[in-house]
């Protein structure tokens, strides 16, 4: 029957495995709901005032906003509102939908489309995409844009699990209709007329049918419109009985749908890029193998021979080698765990005991981790690989008690039956205190939450299957197995030896300290102090970054840089980049004023130099090859933070109206933040440099002449802005806009203003010089608002090796002064949840040790002896963030969650002594005596298990390649506070115990300040 319950165990574990998808991280979906709002031609300050204002406050008596953020540009509007955790996510989002569907009667007329509000519950768009392809050829990339949107994107977004494809670099093929100005005024054609002609002669309609008296005809209408001549020969109007055609004041061509498109090159060719951006419940392995498969046998055999396909990155490669290296961690923390309770039990057959709960409990860990709708990621392998030292304590501590009741005089049998009795409560009660550790993170929610939720539901998992197995296989096992042997191995003798001259000089130094008392618990004293001044001390981060195989750049442009400015700058870039050895594939945005690369190093393998070593030299190199604008290189962030990519924001809000009134302070928070070498690329949104022109409408004058503004609106909006008016379907059932625009010729000059003309109510056309004036102004190119205040966002790269903790110590030292009484700041992105999780941190902490407390005291039936058992903790975090500072790690969510587990760790070790040392209180012994025997006897499970977790840890500290600085740091810490924290708890514990329970018996048979006086005046040494 133990065996059968195990095996179910197994078998669902194993089921479970092989469903269950991979992912680097866990997937988090941020309370994000985005409100967008588009308004061709409109100013900045038009969408601020008129359309981002009104549907803020449409918003603000939602409950379960933690904050508003709003982007208002030319022609658009976007809100982001960031929910709080605690908030219902869906009911918020249809709260926000209703208010935004209600607020649009008092938002202008002639918006280009309804508000769109969008969730953050689909598509992901994390930082890296699952895949980035770019497409070559030598023939341009307008034919490759459009073969693509027609042919590969729709098969590929067909592939299970993926989500969008975006493709960039151009834009699709389109029928551009070039109006002539100068023919239009001589013909006193107007743009509505040409609009008109193209709409009225490729309108769809229904023909209806004719039905006689025995059959039934559909008339089907017939699309004429196939061709460019087809459109060139429809007839504007008649003038003098001579037809005016499309011909004779336009311009027809195949051409793109946009004039202003931003290229994109890969290995300095022209390219357009690809990218695989998956469902965000799918697993990107999976996506990515599916996408990769459809490329290879049905994508590129039928790609013309003109185009060529380039995988740039391939996001899988990265997790999977993570996910291999994690299997390896596990793999090697087996086989060392084995061997240390090899080495302790000096028996094959006993060793087996213990050792076959590992797999055991690690494969049934998979079937709770499935029914939680968890994912195989780096968070809960490395939860896994923890477990392995931690799930043979239950068994070995029930090996080792079973074993002294058979060495004893019992057969097997009753050994097994004794020892597993006798074991049963402190088994019970180590199992509970570690799960109670996480018992507070069923009330977390946020990014660092989740990390937490996963690792500790994982690690829970793992431990409370092995309480189960210990209490059932073990026992029967032990039964089995163990025997008694007439002549130990060699090797074994000596380890036995070895362990009884430790516990002899063990016990000799407890003794000396409860000699030595006062001073020694005067030393527990300076090193929890000393543990204070660390944790003060230690860097704080959120979630540290990883060696993805990739980098990217982010540059900043000077205020109104055109196409050309950045072409010429990122050619620059681009030729530097194609030195570096180190770089396979570069990919690269040329958008003005928003540049990026998206670099691909080779193959961890193949390097010879380290990636902050290399991040440094980029940084270097491509500033000296572009001085022009400023170059950062960076690493991008493991999640999505929310609002915003991997760059620190900082929004400098004020309580004034007026915009201009942050300028000041925005610049000097800006230069003060140059000055920092932990920032670069440091900018401000409050900046009143980009070039425009005020369009101003004379309405006296229009009246005068008879003209309708809308005309002039009209015109401008189709002349120059260029206007979608309908589709042309060719002979080939292919469907392509077409686009009315001015020709480009005319584009390039602000004369062209003049030769515009608009029609007036009598017919004649009146030149739009005469009714608008242009006047130049400077403005902002982005108005942006926090929590309804005007803002200004000041952006910022993070260099590495510089923490969060720091920046945000060095802006409250140096920022707050340079600030007005009416200003203030906040932050969004990675350092606002930064924030959220070290104080969050702190609250599970102090959490998971009152339910430990409060566990221990009902098991204990006691009030004092949890006190004794928690005493371990200080002096294990001490050893935990002692070794954090020696090898140069921070506090962030993995040091965090180390931390939090060291606190169930370490109280196992207490509760072994305290229970021993109790039942040899009720014989009538003295509490000291107790103490040193209790210690004494559980010495050996004690460094027996210690060892175990310190093995256990030890491939995740040594760890190197993909995803190894979050499981190094997560080990050096339970290394550390276990090896460290085990030491001084062998002497911490007893020596508390002895005092405290002398101190109990005073204080039952004696009563008021006498028994206080007693409390101060006692020494161990009495105790004897």
């Amino acid at each position: 029957m133990a065996t059968m319950l195990s095996l179910v165990w197994v078998v669902a574990g194993l089921v479970a495995f092989f469903k269950l998808g991979y992912s680097y991280f866990p997937s988090i979906t941020l309370p994000t709901v985005s409100v967008g709002t588009h308004y061709g031609g409109a100013s900045s300050e038009f969408m601020a005032d008129e359309v981002t204002q009104k549907e803020e406050e449409a918003l603000t008596d939602i409950e379960g906003i933690d904050y508003m953020l709003s982007s208002s540009e030319d022609g658009s509007s976007h809100i982001t509102v960031m929910l709080r955790s605690d908030a219902p996510y869906f009911e918020t989002v249809n709260k926000i939908r209703n208010k935004i569907l209600g607020s649009q009667s008092q938002l202008p007329a002639g918006l280009d489309s309804p508000p769109s509000v969008g969730d953050n519950t689909g598509t992901t768009w994390d930082v890296v995409p699952t895949l980035a392809i770019a497409f070559t050829s030598n023939d341009g990339t307008g034919a490759i844009y459009d073969y693509l949107v027609n042919k590969v994107v729709p098969q590929l977004s067909n592939i299970e699990g993926v989500g969008q494809v975006p493709l960039h670099g151009s834009s699709r093929v389109a029928l551009r209709v070039g109006l002539d100005i100068e023919k239009m005024a001589t013909l006193g054609v107007t743009p509505e007329e040409v609009t008109a002609v193209l709409q009225n002669n490729n309108a769809g309609y229904t023909a209806g049918t004719i039905e006689s008296e025995h059959r039934k005809y559909t008339l089907v209408p017939s699309n004429t419109l196939q061709s460019i001549n087809d459109y060139a020969n429809l007839i504007i109007r008649y003038s003098q009985d001579n037809p005016v055609r499309l011909s004779d004041v336009a311009t027809l061509a195949w051409g793109t749908q946009s004039l202003t498109i931003s290229p994109v090159y890969f290995n300095g060719q022209r390219a357009i890029s690809m990218q695989i951006r998956p469902f965000r419940n799918a697993n990107p392995v999976d996506v990515a193998d599916r996408v990769l498969k459809v490329l290879d046998t049905e994508i590129k055999p039928k790609l013309p021979k003109n185009i060529e396909l380039h995988v740039s990155y391939n996001q899988a490669i990265f997790i999977q080698d993570a996910i291999n290296a994690s299997y390896s961690s596990i793999v090697e923390a087996v086989i060392l765990v084995s061997l240390i309770i090899l080495l302790f039990l000096g028996s094959l057959r006993s060793a087996v005991i213990p050792v076959i709960t590992i797999p055991v409990c690690l494969i049934a860990t998979f079937a709770v981790m499935y029914f939680l709708d968890f994912t195989i990621n780096t968070v809960t392998l490395m939860a896994i690989v923890l477990a392995i030292g931690l799930v043979v304590d239950d068994a070995i501590v029930v090996l080792e008690n079973s074993h002294r009741w058979m060495e004893s005089g019992h057969t097997p049998f009753v050994a097994a039956i004794k020892g597993s009795k006798g074991i049963a409560f402190s088994v019970i009660a180590m199992t509970l205190t570690l799960v109670a550790v996480y018992m507070p993170l069923v009330f977390s929610s946020g990014i660092a939450a989740e990390v937490f939720k996963q690792f500790g539901t994982t690690l829970s998992a793992a431990i409370v299957i092995s309480g189960f197995v210990a209490m059932t296989l073990s026992p029967m096992m032990c039964s089995r197995l163990m025997h008694q042997r007439e002549k130990p191995h060699n090797w074994f003798i000596k380890v036995e030896s070895a362990l009884t001259s430790l516990t002899e000089k063990y016990s000799q130094a407890l003794m000396q300290t409860f000699v030595s008392g006062k001073w020694v618990l005067g030393g527990f004293v300076t090193i929890v102090a000393l543990g204070t001044v660390l944790f003060s001390t230690l860097g704080e981060d959120m979630i540290p970054k990883e060696d993805t195989g990739y980098v990217e750049t982010n540059i900043t442009e000077p205020a109104n840089s055109n196409q050309a400015f950045t072409n010429d700058n990122m050619a620059k870039i681009d030729k530097a980049i194609a030195k570096e050895p180190e770089i396979a594939h570069n990919l690269s945005y040329w958008i003005a004023g928003g540049s990026t690369n998206f670099m691909t190093l080779k193959p961890w393998d193949e390097r010879n130099e380290s990636l902050d070593a290399l991040i440094e030299r980029l940084n270097k190199e491509l500033a000296a090859a572009a001085p022009g604008i400023d170059v950062a290189v960076s690493l991008p962030d493991p999640v999505d933070y929310g609002y915003g990519s991997n760059s620190f924001k900082m929004q400098l809000f004020t309580l004034s109206k007026d915009p201009q009134a942050l300028i000041e302070s925005s610049n000097k928070v800006v230069e003060t933040l140059k000055k920092y070498p932990g920032l670069q690329n440091v900018a401000s949104s409050m900046v009143f440099d980009t070039r425009q022109y005020d369009v101003e409408i004379n309405q006296e004058r229009t009246s005068q002449l008879g003209v309708n503004p809308s005309s002039v609106r009209n015109a401008l909006s189709h002349f120059l802005a260029g206007s979608h008016v309908t589709d042309i379907r060719t002979k080939d059932d292919s469907i392509y806009p077409v686009i009315v625009q001015a020709k480009e010729e005319y584009l390039n000059d602000f004369s062209v203003l003049k030769d515009i003309r608009v029609k007036a109510s009598d017919g004649a056309l009146v030149p739009l010089s005469q009714i608008v004036t242009f006047k130049p102004t400077t403005a902002q190119p982005s108005i942006k608002s926090f929590n309804r205040k005007v803002a200004a966002e000041i952006t910022a790269t993070f260099v590495p090796g510089y923490t969060m903790g720091e920046i945000r110590d060095y802006l409250d030292q140096h920022v707050k002064g340079l600030l007005k009484d009416n200003e203030s700041f906040d932050f969004t992105g990675a350092l606002r949840e930064q924030e959220k999780s070290q104080s969050e941190s702190l609250f599970y902490f102090a959490l998971g040790l009152l339910l430990v407390y409060m566990i221990l005291a009902a098991q204990f039936e006691s009030f004092i002896d949890p006190l004794i058992i928690i005493i371990t903790v200080p002096l294990s975090l001490f050893g935990a963030l002692l070794t954090l500072h020696l090898v140069g790690g921070t506090l962030n969510v993995f040091t965090n969650i180390g931390l939090l587990t060291l606190i169930g760790l370490v109280t196992k070790q207490g509760i072994l002594i305290v229970q021993f040392a109790n039942d040899r209180l009720k014989e009538g012994i003295k509490p000291a005596h107790a103490a040193l025997e209790g210690a004494k006897t559980r010495l050996r499970p004690i460094l027996m298990t210690s060892l175990t977790m310190v093995i256990g840890a030890l491939p995740l500290a040594l760890a190197t390649g993909p995803g190894s600085v979050a499981r190094s740091q997560i080990g050096w810490t339970l290394l550390g506070g276990m090896l460290i924290g085990t030491i001084l708890t062998l002497f911490a514990i007893p020596l508390a115990y002895s005092h405290i329970k002398t101190w109990g018996i005073k204080l039952g048979s004696k009563t008021g300040v006498r028994s206080l006086f007693l409390i101060y005046q006692t020494t161990g040494v009495r105790y004897f």
